[in-house]
């Protein structure tokens, strides 16, 4: 009976294995690995400046400006809000961010820019980005990014929400509750012909970052709560250029002469992290 016994488990085990053997390889299980230059991974998210921002699942619209030819800024968030390029707009430029595709606009500085034409009514809670490079020569200031009534080539007649550069190469964040212009201005100067990525928010006093807040480079450099709203009014988005007339510290030209790229538009205000995931991501 015992050998009996020896001999059905012997069979088994050699049943067993042939049945294994006749398993097909591609179904078999593998551990994987992915490294970067400092041997650790990441979130897969933040591998481009594109899914960084897509990630944080509050964009308005994204545009990489990394179009390679037409006059469409082509929108990646999902929404289908494409800007149009107007005037003097040199695509497919060396852009700052080598883990996405690396391109960019240039802008002329006299008649160059991107309209983004689809309506958003009176956003009260915003964060707006893009990054930005003075050309050589040009470092005279400008509007990097900004909401307005205008369309097509028209100035605004009503025109906040924006970032714009002074003279002195420094970027103020200017807004207009109550009708009364309201600004923040950073210590430092940006127009020394390197990439720079500027975020700006705008929260009521009852956020965890409230009032007006401008971040450059990943970090925070100037903040104030002297204004909390903006003025009551819908429009839409410009990159590069409208009216300042009036602003404090308004440069010679509305026009900025330079590169520009990934300019967005989120819905609420923007945290510390995720401003620095958006720089970060640019690898």
């Amino acid at each position: 009976m015992r050998n009996l016994r020896g001999a059905l488990v012997t069979g088994l085990v050699v049943a067993v294995c042939a049945v294994l053997q006749t398993v097909p390889a591609t179904q078999g299980a593998y551990v994987g690995r992915v490294t970067n230059t400092t041997n650790s991974a990441a979130n897969g998210i933040y591998a481009r400046c594109t899914s960084a921002a897509n990630a944080l699942g509050t964009a308005f619209f994204v545009l990489p400006l990394d179009d390679g030819s037409g006059s469409t800024a082509l929108d990646v968030s999902g929404h289908a809000r494409p800007g149009t390029y107007v005037g003097g707009v040199t695509l497919d430029q060396p852009g700052p961010c080598p883990a996405g595709n690396g391109r960019a606009v240039r802008l002329d500085g006299s008649s160059g820019f991107v309209d983004v034409p689809a309506t958003q009514a009176n956003p009260q809670v915003f964060s707006a980005q893009v990054w930005f490079r003075t050309a050589p020569g040009y470092a005279r200031g400008g509007r990097l990014l900004g909401f307005g009534d205008g369309t097509g080539t028209t100035p605004s007649t009503r025109s906040d929400r924006h970032v714009y550069m002074t003279a002195a190469g420094r970027l103020t964040f200017g807004v207009t509750p109550e009708l009364v212009r309201t600004t923040v201005t950073t210590p430092g100067a940006y127009n020394d012909g390197a990439w720079h990525h500027v975020v700006v928010t705008l929260a009521p006093l009852l956020d965890a970052n409230p009032g007006m807040r401008v971040y450059v480079d990943g970090a925070l450099v100037v903040s104030a709560t002297i204004a909390l709203g903006a003025q009551p009014y819908s429009g839409h988005w410009r990159l590069g250029w409208d009216t300042l007339a009036g602003w404090p510290g308004a440069p010679p030209s509305n026009h900025f002469a330079g590169w520009l790229a990934y300019g967005a538009v989120f819905d609420g205000a923007l945290t510390p992290a995720q401003v620095s995931s958006l720089y970060t991501a640019r690898g």
